[in-house]
């Protein structure tokens, strides 16, 4: 089933998912510390350092309080840190920890901060082991062969024994993201105003933004996007198609950080936000848009990224390995998390670490500066018929770059290009046919066959793009390759509006082209032909002029047309006077052609084109 959601930048977290089981037992103070400082001994002894010291110990110890009664412990950690031990046996042992960042328990009444979520799920989740329907002794046979027993059995046994272990006890991998990036000034440098403020970044386009910088991806984006921003009351747009600066792109922005490393990540953060209709507000932003959505049209993500709902996956194990085999990737590929509460909000987060020692965790990049990033029980070790809120979870996963660029096997042409003080080009492509947005790049090449440097763009589903040739000066012709059929045009004209020519995109090229009405000399018209080879090859070329039945009066070539080259002919310095009949042109590559009809004197800009492959 797919949720959709709201998610908001500072609104709920997300955390854990445990398990019920029977005669729960309430841990006391005691043996949560023996298992905070195992924890701690674990991580140290299997990482090296505890936050880059060698040595860590417990600093200090807070009960966990809701509704007047204790439900956990918070043990803070010097020299950085805190572990959260569950006060009851049947929940997993260490909920979360972090060896970077802190846990205020008198936060739970704050609702934009992280404990206010945590707490009140904790409690609930405790005072239903207190219930008489959890306390039935059929249940504990499953409970002792539930890995949440076995996690207590490893944390609460000798310290000594913990220290030999722990190396070969925990299987760990990365985090694999070193940023730790936020939401307001100077990532928000480059989000749009409200009411004389700066709206700020938001979670999901925070979440995006640092998921992109771990792969240092795209090199350039691709299309535009735009959309009705409610809260601001106006349309939002961004070109994506520029290239992205991530030289410049640090850990983090500190207040030593120079200008073009502030404008290189506001620039991502701001053009990823338009891109999921962020909904921007100066106190938070949020996007109704999954990463499988977007990432693809936009910044050149492999389409075949999954959407997984926690609510398919009922057992732990696989849940798990979902996280396992994204990041055992080579290389790693972070996962986008969702959560969500009750009531629909939720935070975007990036999953990029795992340990599967004496509990299975993750490592949870929040996107608030590095505060909350940890380590996080997100798993539901002992199967058991209670469902929790935190199972409002999703992810997304198969998140990579495809640099080898989306399928485009629809091809088109653009034969008669010009721009110039005298001339212009317009080129209108419609994507009206196609429920989805499709992916199109335009290969642009010069009279001689010289390639310009390819652009690309994004239709919209159902929309268009209409613009002038974006090369002056300039004459040549276009290869437009689109990931859905697509319909064109191009008018071509004089600047002083004396002169318009229109001409439908071509389709495929042919080896044997015709035109049709042949009008030259005494009449005063002109028939001119435009040649183009789009092919890597050289073509050979024979003209034939016909008369009205059909029969060869004369003969011009062969010529040759290089490799992705054109060439123009005048019919009437060929075949000399002809008023009626046809030309056949043969050639050994595929060719394009356009004839054009005009009085002599106007020959270069015809009022009149055909398009003889068409």
């Amino acid at each position: 089933m797919t949720l959709r959601r709201f998610f908001g930048s500072l609104a709920l977290v997300a955390v854990l998912v445990w398990a019920s089981a029977s005669w729960a037992a309430v841990v006391d103070q005691g043996t949560a510390a023996l298992v905070a400082q195992n924890l701690i001994h674990r991580h140290t002894a299997h990482f090296g350092s505890w936050n880059g010291q060698a040595a860590a110990a417990i600093s200090g110890v807070q009960p966990i309080v809701w509704n007047n009664q204790e439900v956990a412990w918070n043990f803070s950690v010097t020299p950085s840190g805190h572990v959260l031990v569950a006060r009851s046996d049947r929940l997993s042992p260490v909920l979360l920890y972090s060896a970077t960042s802190s846990f205020d328990p008198a936060l739970a009444g704050t609702a934009t901060a992280l404990e206010s979520w945590i707490v009140p799920e904790v409690g609930r989740a405790f005072a239903h082991f207190e219930t008489p329907a959890f306390n039935v002794r059929s249940m504990d046979q499953a409970y002792e062969a539930s890995a949440v027993a076995a996690a207590w059995r490893i944390l609460t046994s000798d310290p000594a024994q913990n220290r030999l272990t722990a190396k070969r006890g925990i299987r760990s991998v990365g985090p694999l993201m070193t940023s730790r990036w936020g939401q307001e000034t100077p990532y928000n440098l480059l989000c749009p105003m409200l009411g004389g403020e700066q709206t700020i970044v938001g979670c999901v386009a925070t979440a995006w933004s640092q998921l992109l910088r771990y792969w240092q991806w795209p090199d350039r984006g691709t299309g535009s996007h735009s959309y009705y921003w409610e809260t601001g009351g106006r349309t939002l747009t961004a070109n994506f198609d520029h290239a992205y600066d991530w030289a410049n792109m640090p850990d983090e922005l500190t207040a030593s950080s120079t200008q073009a490393q502030k404008d290189a990540v506001a620039r991502l953060c701001a053009d990823v936000g338009i891109s999921a209709d962020m909904d921007y507000d100066v106190d938070e932003s949020g996007s109704g848009m999954y990463a499988d959505e977007v990432l693809h049209l936009y910044f050149k993500y492999k389409p075949t990224m999954t959407q997984h709902s926690r609510t398919s996956y009922p057992d732990a194990d696989q849940w798990m390995a979902l996280f396992q085999t994204e990041i055992d990737a080579s290389p790693g590929r972070p996962v986008v998390f969702s959560i969500f509460d009750t009531t629909g909000g939720g935070h975007e987060t990036i999953i990029d670490g795992y340990q599967d020692g004496a509990t299975d965790m993750v490592h949870i990049n929040y996107g608030w500066n590095g505060n909350y990033d940890g380590w996080y029980d997100v798993t539901q070790n002992f199967q058991a018929i209670w469902t929790w809120e935190a199972d409002s979870q999703i992810i997304v996963t198969g998140i990579e770059p495809d640099k080898a660029g989306p399928t485009l096997p629809y091809v088109y042409y653009l034969l008669l290009l010009a721009g110039s003080e005298e001339t212009w080009t317009g080129i209108a492509l419609s994507n009206a046919a196609n429920a989805q947005a499709t992916a199109v790049q335009m290969a642009y090449y010069r009279h001689d066959g010289t390639a310009e440097t390819p652009v690309d763009m994004t239709l919209p589903a159902g929309g268009q793009s209409a613009f002038l040739l974006p090369l002056n000066p300039w004459n040549g012709w276009a290869k437009v390759s689109a990931q859905n059929p697509l319909k064109g045009l191009i008018l071509v004209g004089d600047a002083d509006g004396s002169s318009l020519a229109s001409l439908n995109m071509a389709q495929a090229p042919l080896t044997t082209l015709v035109v049709p009405q042949v009008a030259t000399g005494d009449s005063g018209w002109g028939t001119d032909v435009l040649l183009t080879n789009p092919s890597g090859q050289a073509a050979s070329v024979t003209l034939s002029y016909r008369d009205t039945q059909g029969q060869i009066q004369d003969t011009y070539g062969p010529i040759s047309i290089p490799a992705q080259a054109q060439q123009t002919l005048s019919l009437g310095v060929l075949f000399g006077t002809r008023n009626g009949g046809s030309v056949v042109i043969e050639s050994t590559q595929a060719l394009g052609g356009v004839a054009g009809y005009a009085q002599t004197v106007q020959a270069h800009a015809p009022s009149t084109a055909l398009n003889m492959n068409r």
